[in-house]
Parts: C-alpha cells; structure tokens; sequence
C-alpha cells in the first residue's frame, strides 16, 4: 500500500510540473532564508560561550555617574593590579590595544600591522586561546614576548616555525625585539577579542615606565575577571565602592563605579562606550527572527493555498475512492503522504541552497557567518527536522480539506459550488501580501535613515579630509613637515590633532569658579592646535580661535562647544576661568558651533577643544578639491622622506565616520535581501493561483472573445480580483508599519520626519509586481486561441 501511495504521489507530483514548481521552490526558498536566518541568530548569540570559564568571566567596566549614568568598557591599569591584592582568590587579566595597531619590522622589511594586543601572562589560564605551538603557562610571563595567529606567522614566515625568531617592534624612538614564544590556533570568528598579535603586558613599562602597572591616569585598558566556581558577581560588585575609596579617593567613589558584564553578553550590548570592534544589536536578532517566521509563514501560505486551489481537479479521485472502500484515514495517509514528499524535496532544495549561497549571505551580513551544513551531522539534523515540521504543518491542512468530501456531492460536481475555499485563498493571499509590503516599507525606511544620516548637516566639513597616523620621527618635527606638504597646491591646511569626530572619546576633568569653592566636571575633550579649527571646518560663533600670536594660549586657552556653554549655564562665557583638573587657572576664549563628534544615534554632548599639541600623534589634512589624485602620490613622497622606515597610515574623514553605521548597513543588506526573497516567494504563490484561475476560466474567456471581448478587457478583467487583494493587504500593512519604523526611529537621536513616501512607495511597488505577476499568466489565456478554449474538456 505505501508504495502505490508513493507511486500515486510521484504521479501527482510529475503530472501537474508546473504547480509542483512553485510549491517546492517557494517553500524551498522561504526555508533557506529562515535557516539562514536560524544559523545567522544563532551565531550571534554563541558569542564567546566558547571559552571554557565562559559563566565565570566577567569583564569590568568602569561606570560614570555625572548627568546620565555611562558604562565604558576602557578602565585604568591599575584597577586589575589593586584587584588581585583585594580578592586575591580572582584571575585577573588586562589587554591593552594601543588602537590595536603596530609597526614591526623583520630585516629590512617593515609593515603597519592590526591586530596588535597586549595581555597579562595568566591569559591563556582564563580564556580558551589554545596554542598551536609553544607553553601557554609561560609564553608571555616574561617581558618582550608575543605569541602569533597562524595568519601572522604565515605572512611574516611562510611555512618555516617562528617560534625562537623575533620582530622588532617600532614605537617612537623605540625599537624592541620581540621574542615569538608561540602560535596560537585560528581564533573562532564568535569571539569579541580577534587579534593576530598577542604580547606581555610588562612590555609597555618599556616606553610607559613601570607606572603604566597600577595607575588610574590612564584608562585604555580591557579588564577581565575569572570569579571563583560559584561565586556571584554580586559579592563583589558590593564591595567595589569600598575598594574605590580604599585604593583611589573618597571622590572617586561617589563619582564613578565598576560593574561586571558577563563575557557572554558582550557582543550583544550595544550602550557601552569603547567596546572592541562592532557589537550586534540584540533587537535586530528580534527581528530577523521575526521575518524568518514572516517568510517561512508566506511560504507555507503558498503551500497551502496552492494545495486547496486543485481540491477540485482532485475531488473526483477522493470520491471514487470514498465509494470504493477507502476510509478517511487512509485518504488522510495518502494525501498527507504525498504533501509530505514534497516537503522532503524542499527541504533538500532549501539545504542545498543554504550550502551553495553560504559565501554570499555571509557577505551581507557582514562576513561572520560560516555555514557548513552537511559537515556537521546535529546541524543538518535540526535544520531537516525544523523544515520537516514547516512542511507537516502546511501539509495538514489541505489533507483535512480533500479528505473530507462527501463522494455523493463530489461525484455529482457539487464540490466546485461553495465558496468556502475561494474566501480562505483569497484570506491568505491579503496575509502574504500584507507581511512583503509590511517588510517592504520597512526596508525603504532603513534606506531612507542610512541616507538622512550620511547626507545630514555634521558642523563640520568632512570632505577631502586625510585622518594620518604620526610617528616619532614626523611629530618631533612636524612644523617642518607641514610645511613641506603646504608646499603643494592641492594641500589646503594641515593640523596636529589627538583626536577626529568620529573617534572623540577621551574625557577630562575641569574646573571653574563656583557660587562657594570650585566647580568641577567631565567633558568630552579633543586635543587640538592652532589649524584644527579652519583644517575641519568648524565654525567659532563667539570670540576667538586659538593664536600663535597669543602666548597665553598654550596650556590656558579652552574653547567650548554651544552643549558645553548651555550645560554650563553662560550667557558670555568668553574670558571666563576655566581649567583642567590638575592645572593652573586658564580662560575660555571661544565658542565653537555645534558639531557631530559621536555618531547620530546620540545628541551631541558637551565638548572642549583643548591646545595640546604635545599631546597629539595624528595629523588632519584637508585636500583642495578635485585635487586628490595629485595630492596623495606627493604625500606619499613627503611621508618617505621624513619617514624611511614606516609606511604611510591614513584614513579619510567621511569614510571614517561613516563606519559609525555598520551595524545599519549590515540590517539594511540583510532586511533587503530578505524582502526581496519574501515578494519572490509570495509573487511566486500568485503566478500559480493565476495560473489556476485562468484555466478554471478557460471555457468563459473563450466565450468571451468570440463575443468581441478585448485583450485588454480580458487581462483587467483577470487582474483586478487580485489588485483588490494587494490594496486591502496594504490597508493592512500600514498602520503595523507605522509602528513598527517610529519605534525603531527612536534609536537615533537624529531621525528623519516619517512621511508618506515610504508608504505610497511600497505599496505602489506591490501592487505593480502583482499586476506583473498576474498579467504574465491573464496575458497567455488572453491571447490563446478561443476555438481551443470553447473545445476545452
């Protein structure tokens, strides 16, 4: 019995190619996106639950409590050191990346590297980094040690073993060997921590002297803590304020402090300052998660409306075959079996899709995702049963319907008369349809956002703006080198800066006059001199900008931004004392207007520009227009001959900055990719109901033309059912995505005003792929000959 069943199945399946087409390629297609979709979330959540201690490692983060509470992921040195004499009983463990850049050089080859950490020897006890070679107790207990990824030791010794050789670290005028004590395994693409350079951290106290080991001067450093076996975090969160008191002051603990995040929650939160690389938003795997279900669901429509659509071509069957003997569940096997069969065929389809586009959605979601499918035998076993479930459940339906003529109706050609099914296919239709223009607006918004930021007035002029890295050989004498580069017409200005917007993210401390004692607080500060202003194109609203001519400038000179002016509460806050912490008294010469330092997702803050070019190891370089290409081959000559030993390191502004919105380009690729798959699938659905609505109407469109009707009239009359069903699915969608995108506005601090451009857009699209859709099926029974359709059965 059950191979007639799979012979009648196989029929089936063979007689009707068409029909059989759309259904498992449209289910195929909603199943790998939605595995897709399932390795994609799962991948991001898996983040560092690698490592072995993973529910016993925290990192600590330093919080400041002035205006709104702040969470930053860089604290000072100092904290791990005076950490492990207060709870002797915790690992702890500091990386320091150094903007995670270096210039090494072997022989005569030198190169600018990434990548390049620094880390406390007990490393390799707290984090699972295997080596592939060397001691992972003493690779980096001594000082002037490394170890390396296999791809650094490739690039720097092919195939022969580094371990025992040494590279010479350049920083300044410094020159140190390194002595390569190991190499690591492949770093697994789930860890927030990705290096190719790992060194021992008592190599910094050869240029930051040994104070770089327990200062608070300085907060570029990572911090981490391996708590006890059943230890919770909350016994020692308690005792931070006390230990802040104790090893810092009495201010320091009521202005700021430390809490412990989980490792594993690390690449999922996004409100922490300075964290290692891009995070993942973890609302955006809500709705990824959200729209695998929406196209799976479309999908499963198709599948079940495309069943329902031929219960009348099947009606017969069940009927003599109800006469003849068969009960109910044996015709419910039967059918369920054969909508099964096609299920497996997706399935398969949709894993195979899965496999062979793997390189291609791992692009668009921003080269994390490895899918390796059919090599890992639970993953496919998941994925196969996932699909399998989708498929029984789309399958029962249709089952229950065809099973459940009465063969006395169905035999007398009853069956076609209700309209039962009619409605419920007409029901899915607005469903599917509602979710793609819902996903469709959604994603014109997203666009719309990522333009309205890229395209938005920033206070400062971005454009044909070099961001150069300096070393010590250029910065000892970098009037000179200025100079030299201004020598050339397409160089406009060049300045000494220690920071870009885009990169603003060190605070000091500052103090003023008060009503009773001073005053003091933190701002946001860029360490500038005398050409930043006019080199970025910022703008001074009131007084001054800093001068040469002015000697008292340097060291006592402070511009504020109109945010800093406001906060403050100054009418005229040009000549007002003002000062940094620890200095003497200066004055605030000049207003600066308003500027976007930090991306648009945040209000700009407040923001002091300070003169500390001693302090400042980049340069900004803005290029005359239409000058670029002539520029940059003479800076590059410039650059060589101040610079022998060391490549040149720049970046451009607007590039830069726009790095800011990853994470949206990244949800705008993936939600776009997916909308286009959910219209497919679901236009999909459509051309095989039209496709069965034209032959049910065969006879009536024959009849039709012999009496005069047009081609014309014939396609509207085939196509306007169904444009009714795509504007009542947009009424529907529009209030959900209205919703929808003001609430995922609300995450930038700058956000377009939501008009009906999306909408009116959206759903203009919709309805032209339906009509599309639909008038390339209407317009073949149109034109077909009516002698043929009047002899049509």
């Amino acid at each position: 019995m059950l191979k007639h069943y799979l012979t009648i199945a196989l029929r089936n399946l063979g007689k009707h190619k068409g029909y059989t087409f759309i259904n498992i390629s449209g289910l195929a297609l909603g199943l790998a996106c939605c595995f897709f979709i399932l390795l994609y979330v799962r991948q991001e959540r898996s983040f560092d639950r690698f490592h072995q201690h993973a529910p016993r490692l925290y990192r600590l983060l330093h919080v400041a409590r002035e205006g709104e509470p702040e969470r930053s992921a860089i604290s000072a040195s100092g904290y791990a050191t005076h950490l492990k004499q207060e709870f002797p009983e915790l690992e702890v463990v500091r990386f320091f990346t150094a903007n995670s850049r270096a210039n090494l050089k072997a022989g005569s080859e030198t190169r600018t590297v990434d990548g390049f950490f620094y880390a406390d020897s007990a490393v390799f006890r707290v984090f699972t980094f295997p080596l592939r070679q060397g001691d992972p107790a003493t690779a980096l207990a001594a000082p002037n040690t490394m170890v390396l990824s296999p791809a650094a030791a490739e690039a720097w010794f092919g195939r022969d073993n580094p371990v025992g050789k040494t590279l010479t670290l350049l920083r300044g005028d410094l020159k140190l060997e390194l002595r390569i004590t190991g190499v690591l395994q492949p770093l697994p693409r789930n860890s927030h921590l990705q290096f190719d350079y790992l060194t021992s951290f008592h190599t910094i106290t050869a240029f930051m002297g040994e104070q770089a080991l327990a200062e608070y001067t300085n907060f570029n450093y990572y911090t981490y803590l391996l708590l006890p076996a059943g230890a919770a975090p909350e016994h020692y969160t308690s005792r931070f304020p006390e230990f802040l008191r104790k090893y810092r002051d009495a201010e320091a603990a009521t202005s700021t402090a430390l809490a412990l995040q989980p490792i594993t929650d690390i690449h999922l939160t996004t409100d922490v300052r300075w964290d290692l690389g891009s995070n993942s938003d973890k609302r955006h795997l809500y709705i990824f998660s959200a729209v695998a279900v929406l196209i799976l669901f479309i999908a499963c429509i198709n599948f079940v409306n495309l069943a329902t659509a031929r219960a009348a071509q099947r009606a017969k069957e069940i009927g003599v075959r109800k006469v003849v003997g068969a009960d109910r569940g044996t015709l419910l096997l039967q059918l369920f079996g054969e909508s099964l069969l096609a299920g497996i065929f997706a399935v398969a389809v949709a894993l195979a899709l899965l496999q062979t586009a793997a390189p291609l959605a791992g692009e668009l979601g921003g080269g994390k995702l490895a899918v390796e499918v059919f090599a890992n035998p639970g993953l496919l076993l998941l994925l196969a049963g996932l699909g399998l479930a989708a498929s029984v459940l789309a399958a029962i339906y249709p089952a229950v319907i065809l099973s459940g003529f009465n063969p006395a109706k169905v035999l007398k050609g009853l069956v076609t008369r209700g309209a039962q099914g009619a409605v419920l296919r007409k029901g899915l239709i607005v469903t599917q349809f509602s979710i793609a223009v819902f996903l469709l607006i959604a994603i014109l918004t997203v666009r719309d956002q990522l333009a309205y930021m890229k395209k938005h007035e920033l206070g400062f002029d971005q454009e044909q703006v070099l961001h150069l890295n300096l070393t010590s050989a250029v910065k000892q004498r970098f009037a000179a080198f200025r100079q030299s580069l201004l020598a050339h017409p397409g160089v406009r200005n060049v300045a000494l800066v220690g920071s870009v917007p885009g990169r603003v993210g060190t605070s000091r401390g500052y103090r003023w006059p008060g009503k009773e004692e001073l005053e003091s607080r933190s701002f946001y500060t860029m360490l500038v001199d005398e050409e930043t202003v006019p080199t970025l194109g910022l703008q001074i609203v009131q007084g001054r900008n800093f001068s040469r001519e002015f000697s008292t400038d340097a060291g006592h000179a402070y511009i504020l931004n109109e945010t800093a002016v406001r906060e403050l509460g100054w009418e005229d806050p040009v000549g007002r004392p003002f000062r940094v912490w620890d200095e003497e008294m200066g004055q605030v010469i000049g207003v600066v207007k308003d500027f976007h330092f930090k991306s648009l997702h945040q209000k700009i803050e407040p923001l002091v520009l300070d003169l500390k070019p001693e302090w400042s190891w980049s340069a900004a370089i803005r290029l005359a227009p239409q000058q670029t290409a002539a520029a940059l081959p003479f800076l590059a000559e410039q650059w060589r001959a101040w610079e022998p030993d060391l490549p040149l390191d720049y970046r451009f502004l607007d590039a830069d900055f726009d790095r800011l919105y990853q994470t949206e380009e990244r949800l705008g690729r993936l939600f776009s990719a997916f909308t286009l798959l959910a219209f497919f699938v679901a236009c999909l659905g459509l051309l095989g109901l039209a496709s069965f609505t034209a032959e049910q109407r065969t006879k009536e469109i024959g009849i039709r033309k012999v009496l005069g009707a047009t081609v014309p009239s014939i396609l509207l009359l085939l196509s306007k059912e169904f444009s009714r069903l795509v504007l009542l699915a947009f009424a529907l969608a529009v209030p959900a995505a209205y919703y929808a995108i003001n609430t995922w506005l609300e995450n930038f601090a700058y956000r377009l005003n939501l008009g009906p451009r999306p909408f009116l857009l959206g759903g203009g699209l919709a309805l032209a792929i339906a009509l599309l859709t639909v008038s390339l099926q209407a317009t073949k029974a149109a034109v077909a000959n009516p002698v043929k359709a009047l002899r049509y059965e």
